[in-house]
């Protein structure tokens, strides 16, 4: 004797629903976490600037190798420190990841002076690049197509229950 699985009617449609309701949920909250981001780094350009000196320009790292560039600069007379990865991307063959960072580093020569931004309520954080990071625009556009998703699927859920339907002929 054969045990088959059946579905109840509609079943399949709830599931798909359901599913349309969870990537809309994380795809939103995804969008907006991504949002505050940039909401973030758009404020980076209304610090205050001030010129910096590096002091450190070096690739650090075993397999992921990205450029760690330690700069000084002052504050009211007080001297700080903070360093950069120069929001390099974390992703890419070891080979080519080691020369772009190399070449990242060339680009900072310990003594070259440049100007930073820092944080006026708290001059210990500075930033030497003030765009966002590569992941930034990535986890936006994983969050669009999550909604997508979720839309997509929305409709295929009630498509398939309007298909369900008995209409009087």
């Amino acid at each position: 004797m054969s045990t088959s699985t059946q579905r109840k009617p509609g079943s399949t449609s709830r599931l798909i629903l359901a599913l349309a309701v969870v990537l809309l949920v994380a795809g939103g909250l995804l969008v907006n976490r991504t949002a505050n981001r940039f909401e973030y780094y758009s404020q980076l350009n209304t610090w205050p600037e001030t010129s910096a000196t590096i002091v450190r320009s070096d690739v650090i790292g075993e397999r992921a190798f990205r450029p760690n560039v330690v700069f000084s600069y002052q504050v009211n007379g007080i001297e700080f420190r903070d360093s950069s990865d120069l929001n390099m991307p974390s992703f890419g063959g070891r080979n080519n990841r080691r020369l772009a960072a190399d070449s990242m580093v060339a680009a900072y020569p310990v003594g070259s002076s440049l100007s930073i931004h820092y944080n006026p309520d708290d001059p210990t954080e500075a930033r030497l690049k003030t765009n966002p990071p590569w992941s930034v625009y990535g986890q936006l556009g994983l969050g669009i197509v999550l909604i997508l998703g979720g839309v997509l699927a929305g409709l295929v859920s009630v498509r398939l229950k309007t298909n369900r339907i008995v209409r009087p002929r």
